[in-house]
C-alpha cells in the first residue's frame, strides 16, 4: 500500500506509491504531527498548533474535523471509530466521534506523549516526561498501569504485539519492556 507522511515545515502530506513515486498529498493544518488511517483509508491528522485535526479523504480533500484540547500530539482510533487526541500541553485526551463531535474524555496527572487503544476499548496514555503510562478505562477512569524504566526517562511510542502485549522503548536507558495485560513488566532488551 501507501505510505503516507506528515510535512511540518510546509503543513502538508506527502504521498509515496510502492513504485517510490512521491507526490503532495493534501494541505494540513499548523505543525502537524501524529497521523491516524480509519477503516475507510481517511487520514486523520493532529494540528499541535491549531488545537484540531485535520480529515484528509481518500481524494485528497481536507477539512478540519474537530477541535481538541490544547496542543495534540497523538492520536488513536477505536474499534468503534471514535478518534482520541493526547493534548500536550492541558493534560487531556479528547474523544472525537465518527460524526467529528469533540469532548475530554479524560485528564492527567501529566503531560500525555502518546496514546494507544485496545480491542476491549482501554487507552494507554505515555507520559511526555516520566515512564510512566496511565490505563484510561472505557468510561474515562484514568489509573496508573505500567512504569517502565527508573523515574528520570521517557518512553516511545507503544505497540501490540502478536499475544496483545504492549512493547515499549525507554529511550533514556535504551531498554524495551513488555507489558502485559494486568501491567506487569518485563525487560525484553537492554
Amino acid at each position: 500500500g501507501n505510505i503516507y507522511t506528515v510535512n511540518m515545515t510546509d503543513s502538508s502530506i506527502s504521498k509515496i506509491t510502492p513504485s517510490g513515486l512521491v507526490t503532495r498529498f493534501a494541505s494540513t493544518g499548523s505543525s502537524p504531527g501524529a497521523i491516524q488511517i480509519d477503516k475507510n483509508g481517511n487520514l486523520f491528522v493532529a494540528n499541535n498548533a491549531d488545537n484540531n485535526v485535520t480529515k484528509v479523504t481518500t481524494t485528497g480533500i481536507s477539512s478540519v474535523f474537530a477541535t481538541t484540547g490544547v496542543g495534540p500530539v497523538d492520536l488513536t482510533i477505536d474499534s468503534n471509530g471514535n478518534l482520541y487526541s493526547a493534548n500536550s500541553w492541558d493534560k487531556t485526551i479528547s474523544k472525537i466521534t465518527p460524526t467529528g463531535v469533540s469532548s475530554v474524555f479524560a485528564s492527567l496527572p501529566e503531560y500525555p506523549k502518546y496514546l494507544l487503544s485496545d480491542s476491549q476499548g482501554n487507552l494507554y496514555a505515555v507520559s511526555q516526561s516520566t515512564p510512566t503510562i496511565y490505563k484510561v478505562t472505557p468510561t474515562g477512569t484514568v489509573s496508573v498501569f505500567a512504569v517502565a524504566g527508573s523515574t528520570l526517562s521517557t518512553l516511545g511510542k507503544p505497540n501490540f504485539d502478536r499475544d496483545g502485549n504492549i512493547l515499549i522503548a525507554n529511550v533514556t536507558l535504551g531498554t524495551v519492556y513488555r507489558i502485559d495485560s494486568t501491567g506487569v513488566v518485563s525487560l525484553v532488551v537492554k
